[in-house]
Parts: C-alpha cells; structure tokens; sequence
C-alpha cells in the first residue's frame, strides 16, 4: 500500500482528520505567541511562512472527503 493511499485511508477517520486539524491550530497558535514575545526579523518571516502552510493545509483538510 502506498503512503498516499495510507494517508486518504487515515484522514478518512473522523478521529484521525480532527488530530491534524486540531494539531495544525494549537502549532500556528504556537507560532503567533512565538511572534509576540520574542521574534526577531528572520523568525518573524519564518513565522508568516509556517502560517501560510498551515492555512494551506487547513484548507485542504476542511475539503477532504
């Protein structure tokens, strides 16, 4: 079985799709406290691309079957 394959049988598991979801928003919560105390440039680009993935991937899991 490929890891594809593996991953549309897990995301179909109302169990497993929630871990992601809820996952995915505690780590950009994570990242947005990160931001305000104490990031500096660099981390703060970083961390605007870490939450552009994240909304990214959100969004295809809101979609997925």
């Amino acid at each position: 079985m490929g890891v594809h394959h593996e991953l549309d049988e897990l995301l179909a598991n109302p169990e497993c799709h929630a871990i992601l979801v809820n996952a995915l928003g505690e780590y950009r919560s994570l990242l947005h406290r990160n931001a305000d105390d104490f990031a500096d440039e660099f981390e703060l680009a970083h961390i605007e691309r870490s939450v552009a993935h994240i909304d990214a991937l959100d969004d295809v899991f809101e979609r997925w079957p």
